[in-house]
């Protein structure tokens, strides 16, 4: 009898849990999304991955420049080699109005492996909430426990077969609210050889995490 009231207990905590997330994302359903996905999905003939006509694993770097610097929010660009020799990024500032989407007090970044570019990274300002309302729920969410004090996990949302994902650290407990209101940015990257991206969601709780 326990073990049943337990899980009925289970049951009606997911129940809750996505009600609350999807009064949540209704509840700002008058955000600009689509200025979200507008700036973030892939533009019409772009396959993913894709960020602004960019594409990891096929754009080269001299053609990913070429395009970062015809974007009127892009300016000082600059480049550094990685540790690895094949290895290297170009970091850039954000110049004028950058979408109001993105943090314009951090650097985005670029990375490059044998010249051809494989992750970008982009800043946003933006919660998890104004994803979900942009792109949906997420394919794949992971959360891993964060080595931090107060209990934190590592979250991060997944998208188009893996090639963008939003990360997020979410203050414990991960409730619906917590994560809807956490701030993520967003990494495009080539898609693995293959599809070795987890069936189900990963979502253990903060118990391990206290100190």
């Amino acid at each position: 009898m326990p073990r049943l009231a337990f899980r009925t207990a289970l049951v009606l905590a997911v129940i809750l849990s996505c009600i609350a997330m999807s009064a949540y994302v209704l509840a700002h359903a008058g955000g600009d999304f689509q200025s979200v996905r507008e700036f973030l999905y892939p533009v019409e003939g772009c396959s993913p991955p894709c960020w602004q006509g960019i594409r990891p694993g096929i754009t080269d770097s001299l053609e990913a420049v070429d395009q970062l610097r015809a974007m009127p929010w892009v300016k000082n660009l600059y480049s550094i080699q990685g540790i690895v020799i094949n290895d290297s990024y170009i970091s850039w500032k954000w110049d004028g109005s950058p979408p109001d989407v993105v943090d314009s007090k951090r650097d985005g970044r670029m990375w490059f492996h044998n010249g051809v570019v494989y992750s970008i990274e982009i800043p946003l300002v933006i919660p998890f909430s104004s994803v979900w309302g942009a792109f949906g729920a997420p394919e794949v969410e992971t959360m891993l426990i964060a080595p931090l004090t107060p209990p934190q996990v590592f979250y991060v949302a997944t998208y188009l077969g893996g090639s963008v994902a939003f990360s997020s650290t979410v203050i414990c407990p991960p409730t619906a609210l917590n994560l809807l209101s956490a701030r993520v940015d967003a990494n495009f990257e080539m898609m693995s050889q293959g599809n070795d991206l987890p069936t189900k969601h990963t979502r253990p709780g903060c118990e391990n995490s206290r100190r």
